[in-house]
């Protein structure tokens, strides 16, 4: 009995156990099969996403392809439209050239009317006139109406000799005019280059070449410096030992080509050195400048303020029709001064009209008008009385 109950004891828990392991597996396979399913589902998911973007990718191009197709249909709608607006706007303006030339037409029709109407009433007048004339010389005797005829004959021949002489003198004096133009403009021709290159560039000779690309210097900054400091265009060309300064400013040109010339001396060429002589070539340049003005009024006789005599010493390094403008200057004022003694005038008053009369030429690259307004009224800004 007792190894019955042993034995069902043991076929029970066994039977537990069995069931026990078989949910412990079941578990576990329902487990492994959750695991398979959930990378199933994630597979499936990130196949579906690259399907997705792939498709998106796909619908994006097609789209920006129709979007091309479609921008170029419409340039090619724009490029036909402008084309048909071009032939519009070609097609008005030969319209409005047959407009213009039907109003030409139509105003010489209204000017030939108007011509046609004064012929018409000339005639009357003229048929008029000569009713009258044949009425009174029907009351004249033969002798009386030749001499009366004469009389007509000759007036109208003087009117008629007379339109035919100013006719002539105007043709002659309109081909003189021509003539004297072309004369004119070949001397020009001929002469200005000439004249403009003395009055506006000045030659600096070099020891030798190799001074060029020290005065060009690294990259450009010694010659670019230069111009800057003063004003004035450095031309290096192929001409040989030789460097070309250009400039419409006489003083400006004067301060560089100094500059320069001490500078090649030196042979030091680098910025800081460039702006040292140049500043010393400014300083060299207003005592010239002082010394000049004050030597010319000295030589005329004249007492002016400093700002005159600054001014006046500027004329020295400008020119006027190939002459320099303060020997000019000097030369009208003796002139000046010998017609004042000649009609019995004070000679001092325009002895200083003489020497001040182009003053205006000494500053007219800086302010704005002719010469001769300058220079009236620059001296009274100055404080001095001017030479008129």
């Amino acid at each position: 009995m007792v190894g019955t109950l042993q034995t069902a004891l043991i076929a029970f828990v066994a039977l537990l156990l069995g069931l026990a392991g078989g949910l412990l597996i079941a578990n576990v396979r329902a487990k492994i099969i959750g695991k398979r399913a959930q990378a199933l589902i994630e597979e499936a998911r990130e196949e579906a996403e690259r399907i997705r973007k792939e498709k998106l990718l796909a619908a994006q191009a097609e789209i920006q392809e129709l979007r091309e197709r479609e921008e170029q249909r419409l340039k090619r709608k724009e490029a036909e439209l402008a084309q048909m607006e071009e032939q519009i706007l070609q097609k008005e303006a030969r319209l409005g050239k047959k407009s213009n030339y039907l109003e030409m037409i139509e105003d010489s029709l209204r000017k030939d009317e108007a011509e046609l109407q004064r012929l018409l009433e000339m005639g009357q007048k003229l048929l008029s006139e000569e009713r009258a004339l044949l009425e009174r010389l029907a009351g004249l005797t033969q002798e009386e109406a030749k001499e009366y005829l004469l009389k007509l004959v000759e007036a109208e021949s003087e009117r008629y000799f007379a339109r035919k002489i100013a006719e002539v003198e105007r043709r002659t004096k309109q081909e003189a005019e021509r003539r004297a133009r072309r004369i004119l403009a070949t001397a020009v021709q001929r002469y200005a280059v000439e004249y403009a290159e003395e009055a506006t560039v000045t030659a600096v000779p070099l020891p030798s070449d190799d001074f060029k690309g020290r005065i060009i210097g690294r990259e450009g900054r010694n010659i670019r410096t230069f111009e800057a400091l003063t004003g004035v265009e450095v031309l290096v060309d192929d001409t040989p030992d030789v460097v070309v300064l250009s400039s419409f400013h006489p003083i400006r040109r004067e301060i560089a080509r100094l500059a320069l010339e001490r500078l090649i001396e030196d042979g030091r060429i680098h910025p800081a050195h460039i702006e040292e002589k140049v500043r010393k070539a400014k300083e060299r340049v207003e005592e010239l400048i002082r010394e000049h003005g004050e030597r010319a009024a000295f030589e005329a006789g004249v007492d002016l303020p400093s700002e005159l005599i600054l001014l006046l010493g500027k004329l020295h390094f400008r020119t006027s029709y190939g002459q320099n403008q303060l020997k000019h200057s000097l030369e009208v004022s003796f002139l000046a001064r010998l017609l004042a003694e000649e009609i019995g005038i004070d000679p001092r008053p325009a002895q200083r009209a003489g020497l001040l009369h182009d003053i205006g030429k000494a500053v007219d690259h800086d302010v704005e008008g002719p010469h001769a307004l300058i220079g009236g009224t620059w001296p009274a800004d100055t404080g001095s009385r001017g030479p008129s």
